[in-house]
């Protein structure tokens, strides 16, 4: 299975409202098909005995890619659990290429600013989604956590794809990671890892060739344009991880079939929850993304 949905509610209101989110994640992911890494220290909910309080950490869990390029360029992922100082939940997130055994992703790093999560979650359960295929991975956990809210309207979102050749064929070059930032008005992020010892190349919005933030649409007659991701490995290579759109011409959660790379690949709109998604000067809502689902 490579694509996965659950609803569930985020609430940290209890000892078992608590474990009932972090197990729900942690279930999207490896059904999806990442694998648990061996790091000591990561979180067993069953130790969750009591309301977390604020401004506590909950713990951690770790993932790397189950494929087989993960043995010449690993993928570390690792997803931390917290609650802020209102008692609302948080999850930030780190990418990397190793861990040091005991939870710690090594330079080079992503790092996934937590969310403020200003408004209170809803008291209903809401969909969470994930897709692991082919050196790519896409998350987007809580779509639509902060109802009325429309930068980044998620608890945390993820897309991390291996380099391609321009066949999409995955290499063993380097990835790209990229997550938004989780602020009002703010740009997304990403970042081009290409090995444990290597610099990488970092920036504060998401490498989308939209030709420019004044435009209004995209539209062509009847057709509509979408944009692809670059990243440097070194060298600019092209994603499949995900696609930008501008936000009012694809309807949210309702797939979309494009040709990428010479081959049809189908795509899942996120609307808000993935919102200054361009390398945009000065990023906002015109652009959302889609990632990458089948």
């Amino acid at each position: 299975m490579t694509t996965a949905t659950s609803s569930f509610i985020w609430s940290v209101s209890s000892a078992a409202a608590t474990k009932v989110w972090i197990d729900a994640a942690n279930s999207l992911l490896t059904t999806v098909g990442l694998v648990r890494t061996t790091d000591t220290g990561q979180l067993d909910t069953t130790t969750i005995v009591s309301t977390p309080a604020a401004n506590s950490t909950i713990g951690y869990h770790v993932y790397k890619f189950p494929d087989t390029l993960q043995a010449t360029t690993p993928i570390i992922i690792r997803l931390n659990y917290s609650v802020n100082a209102s008692s609302l939940l948080r999850i930030n997130i780190d990418v990397g290429a190793t861990t040091n055994g005991a939870g710690t992703v090594a330079v080079p790093l992503l790092a996934m600013a937590a969310a403020a999560n200003p408004a209170s979650p809803p008291a209903t359960a809401i969909p969470s989604y994930a897709c692991y295929i082919d050196g790519t991975f896409t998350m987007v956990l809580g779509h639509n956590f902060q109802a009325g809210n429309f930068s980044n309207n998620s608890v945390a979102a993820l897309v991390v794809d291996r380099a391609r050749d321009n066949t999409g064929t995955a290499l063993a070059a380097g990835f790209l990671a990229e997550s938004p930032a989780f602020s009002q008005a703010t740009s997304s992020q990403s970042r081009s890892l290409y090995g444990a010892g290597s610099p990488a190349t970092s920036s504060a919005f998401i490498p989308a060739l939209i030709p420019s933030r004044n435009a209004v649409g995209s539209a062509d007659g009847t057709n509509i344009n979408v944009f692809r991701h670059y990243m440097m490995v070194p060298g600019v290579r092209p994603s499949l991880g995900a696609l930008s759109y501008f936000t009012g011409e694809l309807a949210a959660l309702t797939p979309i079939t494009v040709p990428v790379l010479g081959t049809n690949h189908t795509y899942l709109p996120m609307g808000p929850s993935m919102t200054h998604w361009s390398a945009a000067i000065t990023p906002d809502t015109t652009h959302c993304c889609a990632i990458r689902w089948e």
